[in-house]
């Protein structure tokens, strides 16, 4: 992961196409980032990537 001049972290990946759930881990406790889409799974929340 790369972190920008304005504080903005990056990375790249190669993903198949379908549904991609993520989540990041910062500090050591697991974040979603609220300005993408959320789902809900068994009482966790993850964020959805769709790779079309």
């Amino acid at each position: 992961m790369d972190k920008s001049s304005t504080g903005v972290f990056s990375l790249s990946l190669k993903l198949y196409p379908g549904r991609h759930e993520i989540k990041f881990v910062v500090d050591g406790i697991w974040k979603i980032d609220p300005l993408r889409p959320i789902v809900h799974n068994d009482g966790h929340e993850n964020n959805l990537f769709i790779v079309t």
